[in-house]
């Protein structure tokens, strides 16, 4: 059957930048994990409609320095994070998508990125996203649409028909 008439659970970790997160929020892995919570209640309040259901397996705060080199180039960094997941998490914790959360702008007007359509993938199944905005909600949007992402869904096109004010695939948040 097709991916939406599923009841699936996608296990997925989330990983917090030592740049972002814990310098940010003061070394305090109390608020990052609330914060993140919140996203992640936010991603599964969005899919429900879908029956897809974001088991959060993990978070993981880089509070040592970051595991990989941080750029704000997005795509660089969306690959380096794949590359680690494959090469150091996969082997120690199963999930089925990793999002990377970190306080590096971005170049352009970007604020998330995932591989479309690769969350069976061992290699591309990942997301990064900057924290852009201290409400955890407007963060846990940008996770889920990266997720849809991942999902194999697209950005809407301008012939969108839905009468929503906000669309998750929608190319830029309001």
């Amino acid at each position: 059957g097709s991916l939406w008439s599923l009841s699936e659970s996608s296990e997925t970790l989330i990983y917090s930048s030592f740049i972002s997160q814990y310098l940010k929020y003061n070394g305090s892995k109390e608020t990052i994990k609330q914060r993140i919570y919140e996203m992640v209640n936010y991603v599964n309040m969005v899919y429900k409609p879908l029956n897809v259901f974001a088991a959060l397996c993990g978070i993981e705060i880089w509070d040592q320095g970051d595991q990989i080199a941080m750029l704000t180039n997005s795509k660089v960094n969306l690959a380096r994070f794949s590359a680690w997941r494959e090469k150091v998490l996969l082997p120690r914790k199963q999930n089925d998508l990793a999002q990377l959360i970190t306080n590096i702008n971005f170049d352009g007007p970007v604020v998330g990125i995932a591989y479309i359509g690769m969350i069976c993938s061992t290699t591309q199944s990942a997301g990064v996203l900057q924290d852009h905005n201290k409400l955890s909600i407007i963060l846990g949007a940008t996770s889920a649409h990266e997720m849809g992402h991942s999902l194999g869904m697209y950005h809407d096109g301008k012939a969108c028909a839905c009468n929503k004010v906000y669309c998750l695939m929608s190319t830029k948040l309001r």
